[in-house]
């Protein structure tokens, strides 16, 4: 669990180091377009030199980018995660300003490929909300051709309004399947953090019933799912103030069971002795009033 949670900070990381490296680049173009070339040979030189080395600088950072969106791929797990990734990364390069959520889902049918993305809709949408022409068919192609490269993609293919259909590699569903059926599941790559469970929660000086049995089975389970996938579980069941209800019951046993000392009461008993003292004690209350 710490694996994963190392996992999701790396990818964290690969991504805030992507968007430093396309502000350097940002800067870098828009400082080699602002040194314009002058009259004399030996300025003309030293541009060019300059206009070079900023070139490389550029590439290198390009090329630095990549690797990080290649490390955010390998940290990815599942089908529809890996999916969702890559079309994020291609929203990213293609409309750096534009944020959108859940990308990819699964077809409905098998003539739309294997999943679907419809962001471009949402996208045009948003450009045209800030003043910008565009259309969700272009935003589409714009998309596609921001794609990483995804080995386990057999093609995109632009249908109807903008809608994006995702074809998957057949011999990547089936390294998946198999993966699985050597190693079994394993858990989605989350944030760990810190969480709390209350179970049935019991007045103990009551009789149970089948009511706390089944709260405490679904509590235990939804304790078990996520310490699975790495988070921080803390049980709780409190029991309330269990001294006083139990004092109270000790005394009334004193007091009309002189022999309990060596015969045993039953569950049942002892819960009718413990409502009659609790009678008992509200009428003694309200006798005192009067």
């Amino acid at each position: 669990m710490e694996e994963a949670s190392a996992l999701l900070e790396r990818i964290a990381n690969c991504e805030q180091e992507a968007v430093k490296l396309r502000k350097a680049i940002s800067l870098i173009e828009g400082q080699a377009t602002r040194e314009a070339p002058h009259s004399t040979e030996a300025v003309d030189s030293k541009f060019q030199a300059s206009n070079t080395k900023l070139k490389y600088q550029a590439g290198h950072l390009r090329k630095s980018i990549l690797e990080e969106e290649a490390k955010l791929m390998q940290h990815a797990t599942g089908m529809l995660r890996l999916l969702n990734t890559a079309f994020t990364l291609a929203v990213r390069h293609a409309y750096p300003s534009v944020s959108v959520t859940s990308l990819v889902k699964r077809t409905e049918h098998p003539r739309f490929g294997d999943y679907q993305c419809s962001a471009a809709m949402a996208i045009a949408s948003s450009l045209k909300n800030s003043g910008e022409k565009s259309n969700p068919m272009e935003v589409a192609k714009n998309i596609v051709n921001s794609m990483p490269q995804c080995d386990f993609i057999s093609k995109c293919e632009i249908q109807g309004a903008g809608f994006i259909n995702v074809h998957v590699q057949p011999w990547f569903v089936s390294q998946m399947i198999t993966d699985i059926l050597k190693h079994g599941a394993r858990p989605p790559i989350v944030e760990k953090k810190r969480v709390i469970v209350d179970f049935s929660s019991p007045n103990i000086a009551k009789e149970m019933h089948v009511g706390h049995l089944r709260s405490t089975i679904i509590g235990e389970s939804i304790c078990r799912l996520l310490e699975y996938v790495g988070h921080d579980v803390l049980r709780l069941n409190h029991v309330g103030d269990w001294g006083t209800q139990f004092g109270q019951l000790i005394a009334h046993i004193t007091e009309t069971c002189p022999d309990f000392a060596t015969t045993s009461l039953a569950v049942e008993e002892l819960q009718i002795l413990y409502k009659v003292h609790v009678i008992g004690t509200i009428c003694d209350k309200v006798l005192v009033g009067f």
